[in-house]
Protein backbone atom coordinates (compact mmCIF):
# COMPACT_ATOMS: atom_id res chain seq x y z
CA UNK A 1 0.00 0.00 0.00
CA UNK A 2 1.60 3.11 -0.98
CA UNK A 3 5.24 1.76 -1.68
CA UNK A 4 6.74 3.84 -4.64
CA UNK A 5 7.85 1.73 -7.45
CA UNK A 6 11.50 1.30 -8.10
CA UNK A 7 12.56 2.03 -11.32
CA UNK A 8 15.64 -0.32 -12.60
CA UNK A 9 18.92 1.12 -13.84
CA UNK A 10 19.06 -2.08 -16.12
CA UNK A 11 16.06 -1.47 -18.07
CA UNK A 12 15.29 3.07 -17.97
CA UNK A 13 12.75 4.10 -19.84
CA UNK A 14 14.17 4.90 -23.69
CA UNK A 15 14.03 9.11 -22.75
CA UNK A 16 15.83 8.88 -19.63
CA UNK A 17 19.60 8.34 -19.50
CA UNK A 18 21.69 5.85 -17.30
CA UNK A 19 24.69 7.23 -15.65
CA UNK A 20 25.88 3.71 -16.46
CA UNK A 21 25.85 4.12 -19.85
CA UNK A 22 27.98 7.30 -19.96
CA UNK A 23 31.85 6.63 -19.80
CA UNK A 24 33.57 8.81 -17.03
CA UNK A 25 36.10 9.73 -19.50
CA UNK A 26 33.53 11.25 -22.07
CA UNK A 27 32.35 13.85 -19.36
CA UNK A 28 35.88 14.51 -18.50
CA UNK A 29 36.50 15.29 -22.09
CA UNK A 30 33.42 17.31 -22.80
CA UNK A 31 34.56 19.51 -19.68
CA UNK A 32 38.08 19.98 -21.69
CA UNK A 33 36.63 21.07 -24.89
CA UNK A 34 34.04 23.85 -22.98
CA UNK A 35 36.99 25.14 -21.02
CA UNK A 36 39.26 25.25 -23.92
CA UNK A 37 36.79 25.43 -26.84
CA UNK A 38 38.79 23.31 -29.12
CA UNK A 39 39.23 19.50 -29.48
CA UNK A 40 43.29 19.87 -30.18
CA UNK A 41 44.22 21.62 -27.20
CA UNK A 42 41.52 19.41 -24.77
CA UNK A 43 42.85 16.55 -26.47
CA UNK A 44 46.75 17.88 -25.30
CA UNK A 45 45.59 19.04 -21.84
CA UNK A 46 44.44 15.48 -21.61
CA UNK A 47 47.27 13.43 -22.86
CA UNK A 48 45.30 11.69 -25.37
CA UNK A 49 44.42 12.24 -29.16
CA UNK A 50 42.10 14.79 -30.83
CA UNK A 51 40.75 11.72 -32.53
CA UNK A 52 39.55 10.37 -29.31
CA UNK A 53 38.24 13.37 -27.84
CA UNK A 54 35.94 13.47 -30.79
CA UNK A 55 34.98 10.24 -31.25
CA UNK A 56 33.82 9.98 -27.44
CA UNK A 57 31.84 13.54 -27.80
CA UNK A 58 30.12 12.71 -30.94
CA UNK A 59 29.38 9.26 -29.08
CA UNK A 60 27.75 11.25 -26.11
CA UNK A 61 25.83 13.59 -28.58
CA UNK A 62 23.88 10.77 -29.70
CA UNK A 63 23.57 9.00 -27.05
CA UNK A 64 21.85 12.10 -25.47
CA UNK A 65 20.21 12.81 -28.67
CA UNK A 66 21.46 16.62 -28.60
CA UNK A 67 24.48 19.03 -29.84
CA UNK A 68 26.70 19.78 -27.02
CA UNK A 69 29.63 21.80 -29.32
CA UNK A 70 28.89 23.90 -33.08
CA UNK A 71 31.61 22.94 -35.03
CA UNK A 72 33.77 25.15 -37.40
CA UNK A 73 37.05 25.79 -39.07
CA UNK A 74 37.77 28.27 -36.10
CA UNK A 75 36.68 25.62 -32.98
CA UNK A 76 33.60 24.87 -31.05
CA UNK A 77 31.23 26.51 -29.20
CA UNK A 78 29.26 25.24 -26.99
CA UNK A 79 25.21 25.25 -27.90
CA UNK A 80 22.61 26.48 -25.49
CA UNK A 81 22.22 22.78 -24.70
CA UNK A 82 25.45 21.96 -24.47
CA UNK A 83 26.19 24.97 -21.58
CA UNK A 84 23.36 23.56 -19.46
CA UNK A 85 25.01 20.01 -19.69
CA UNK A 86 28.57 21.12 -18.81
CA UNK A 87 26.88 22.77 -15.93
CA UNK A 88 25.61 20.20 -14.27
CA UNK A 89 28.41 17.63 -15.26
CA UNK A 90 31.31 20.28 -13.32
CA UNK A 91 28.64 20.21 -10.25
CA UNK A 92 28.80 16.73 -10.58
CA UNK A 93 32.47 16.11 -11.01
CA UNK A 94 33.19 19.01 -8.34
CA UNK A 95 30.92 16.89 -5.74
CA UNK A 96 32.70 13.83 -6.51
CA UNK A 97 36.23 15.22 -6.02
CA UNK A 98 34.84 16.49 -2.45
CA UNK A 99 33.86 13.16 -1.72
CA UNK A 100 37.14 11.48 -2.33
Amino acid sequence: MGRLKKKSRLNPPSHQLSLGRIPLASLIQTLAVAEHLSFYRAAQALGTSQSNVSARIKALEQDLGILLFERNTRGVRLTEAGRLFVERVAAGVDQLDHAV
